[in-house]
């Protein structure tokens, strides 16, 4: 499936609506543009944001892998999946929990749970890898996240949007609620839980959502309930 619908083209469009004014300004536009992206990335696995991990030993006794030993990719953001691979034989282990954090390990064992640490940019593995978890024996395997290519005044006009077409409405969905929210209107909408313990959104938000839902169920052919995106959105 095509990526060919650019950033310029849904700005294009909001400019074309009244009280876009502002979006005249390349750095304002530019701002908008990254945000409406950074907030579509944000909430749901896109396929184009999902990179297999390089495979990494494990060193026996410690629960740290870190460069420069290990290869830690320059654009993670947070870790999707991981699990153990035992080379030769093929055999996959159950795979590993992803905790946010994790405290250093005070025994060693088999790794079930992993953690992407970036202030170290390192991946913390609980509990520490035993012996028998030297290379090239056993390797750690995964799918991460990685973080959305900024958009800059420099990159604004030649951006070509990170999904494929079909999704370019819910992107012009986004733009709508950055450059809302940027200028500060109460349009912007916002986001509660309900009585139900559910996210409720209004206003701009309340479109973004919906145009999101649409082109997933339209895409995967899921019920609603199986692609909305998880509670807890974070917006920040």
């Amino acid at each position: 499936m095509a990526k060919t619908r650019t950033v310029d083209e849904a700005l294009r469009f909001l400019r074309s609506r009244p009280g876009a004014a502002a979006l005249s300004d390349a750095a304002f536009a530019a701002e908008v543009a990254d945000t409406a992206l950074g907030m579509m990335w944000k909430v749901y696995p896109w396929d184009d944001s999902l990179v297999t991990l390089p495979p990494m030993y494990m060193t026996p006794n410690e629960d740290l892998i870190e460069a420069p030993a290990r290869v830690v990719p320059g654009d993670i953001w947070y870790l999707e999946r991981a699990w153990l691979r035992r080379i030769g034989s093929g055999i996959v282990h159950p795979e590993l929990k992803i905790l946010q954090s994790l405290i250093p390990s005070t025994w060693a064992g088999e790794p079930t749970t992993i953690s992407f640490e970036p202030q170290r940019n390192a991946f913390r593995l609980h509990p520490t890898p035993g012996e028998s978890y030297a290379p090239p024996w056993v390797q750690v395997e995964g799918i991460y996240k990685k973080q959305h290519t900024q958009i800059t005044s420099a990159t604004l006009n030649t951006t070509v949007l990170p999904f494929h077409d079909h999704h370019f409405p819910v992107y012009r969905a986004a733009l709508k609620w950055a450059h809302l929210d940027l200028l500060g209107s109460r349009d912007a909408g916002t986001a509660q839980i309900n009585s139900r313990g559910r996210y409720a959104y209004t206003g701009a938000l309340a479109e973004f959502f919906t145009a999101l839902t649409k082109t997933v169920e339209q895409e995967l052919g899921r019920a609603q309930e199986q692609v909305y995106p998880a509670e807890g959105l974070s917006l920040g």
